[in-house]
């Protein structure tokens, strides 16, 4: 199996000859590549290790990340950094950017196939009983969130970092990720059909965040999920992958002449 090194050499973004900075499908390739120099700065740095006893004990991956990306911001500005991050890369960068955003430091986000924490509906073949079960789901969320109103604090955890618009990268076809492009599209749909109330109240809990919170279980923490977003620029890739694992992979973000569909979604 070729290195990391030699695939990018193979297949990496060639046609970036010179980088316009002002060109979306630019930006996207100089994220993605730079997300591959990084997975092979740590495949390099894991086989130089070679049983080394220098292991992280107090420190989870996220918090070295928040502190790195804290340190950067505080030493450069904000407009002088990226996020950028793929599938649980994309995860962590998400957490630095929601955390970023609620002490009011906006960051720009290229997050390529973050995971979404739920069944894949939007990969149910039918319509209709793809928005038949997100409505079950949000009426479900809504009236245990209102049963548990006198006990919890209502305060929307959005609110604070509804100005933040990262930029998210998905192929519809992945199971892992797709659910971003139903979870927002029914929000959508919600708002339109004068249910804005509802969608609010529902957008920024899961279903067992939610219920978890109604029951009340000592000790459990209840805030907000980690994986959902009050505001985003959604780009699904359109175009059909050759096997299904592809639709996961980080090569296709820099490979130039992609279907892409671009919504941006605001949280209001």
């Amino acid at each position: 199996m070729a290195s990391g090194n030699e695939y990018f050499s193979r297949a990496g973004p060639s046609h970036l000859i010179s980088v316009d900075w002002n060109n979306a499908h630019h930006r996207r390739s100089v994220a993605a590549s730079l997300v591959m120099g990084a997975y092979m700065i740590e495949d390099d740095r894991l086989k130089r290790r070679q049983g080394s006893k220098k292991y992280l004990h107090q420190s989870s991956r996220v918090e070295i990340a928040m502190s790195v990306v804290q340190d950067v911001v505080t030493a450069v500005g904000d407009s002088k950094v990226w996020l950028a991050g793929h599938s649980l890369g994309a995860a962590m960068a998400m957490v630095a950017g929601k955390t970023m955003a609620k002490a009011g430091r906006i960051l720009e986000a290229f997050l390529l196939n973050p995971p979404f924490l739920s069944l894949p509906i939007e990969r149910i073949r039918y319509k209709k009983v793809r928005h038949g079960l997100r409505f079950a789901g949000t009426l479900i969320k809504a009236g245990l969130a209102l049963a548990a109103r006198d006990s919890n604090n209502h305060e929307d955890p959005f609110a604070a970092m509804s100005g933040w618009i990262p930029c998210l990268f998905m192929n519809q076809v992945d199971i892992v990720c797709s659910e971003y492009i139903g979870y927002f599209r029914h929000r959508k749909k919600l708002e339109a059909m004068g249910a804005r109330a509802l969608a609010r109240i529902s957008s920024h809990r899961s279903l067992g965040n939610t219920i978890t919170s109604a029951v009340g279980i000592r000790g459990v923490e209840t805030s907000e999920p980690l994986h959902l977003l009050p505001s985003a620029k959604l780009t699904e890739n359109l175009c059909p992958p050759q096997y299904i694992t592809e639709a996961h992979g980080l090569s296709q973000w820099w490979r130039p002449n992609l279907n892409l569909k671009c919504t941006v979604y605001k949280y209001t």
